[in-house]
């Protein structure tokens, strides 16, 4: 095989795993839909307990605790934010119906970049 064979071999190989890969994350996205709080108060009516997950932008759980209310699992999840300094985030419900915050920015400053705030699940109980 010569060499322009091995470039066509390799860049066929790395575009079919970005297209699986963009394929995979638009599919995650399309599960999600922005929400604003009062849908999210609307999903959370009626309901005993709420498990709030903070999660790291690696995926991680960070910690998990028990809430009563919406407004509750809201302060929390915002202080935790601001104790990151996350100035900027957005909230989705997810297709199993759990609402998520995100971090608008991934951040990658220094090496303890994967063990930073990245989101919170708020889930029930």
């Amino acid at each position: 095989m010569n060499a322009e064979g091995i470039f066509v071999l390799i860049s066929t190989v790395v575009y079919l795993v970005g297209y699986v890969i963009v394929h995979c994350y638009a599919q995650d996205m399309r599960d999600a839909t922005p929400a604003t709080r009062e849908e999210a108060i609307k999903r959370c009516k009626g309901k005993r307990k709420l498990i709030v997950t903070i999660m790291r932008q690696s995926g991680n759980e960070e910690r998990a605790f028990e809430v009563s209310s919406f407004d509750q699992a809201e302060r929390e999840i915002l202080a935790t934010f601001r104790r990151a300094r996350i100035d900027e985030h957005y909230m989705r419900i997810l297709g199993d119906g759990r609402i998520e915050y995100r971090r608008m920015f991934h951040c990658h400053k220094g090496r303890h970049e994967g063990r930073k705030i990245g989101g919170a699940i708020i889930s029930f109980a």
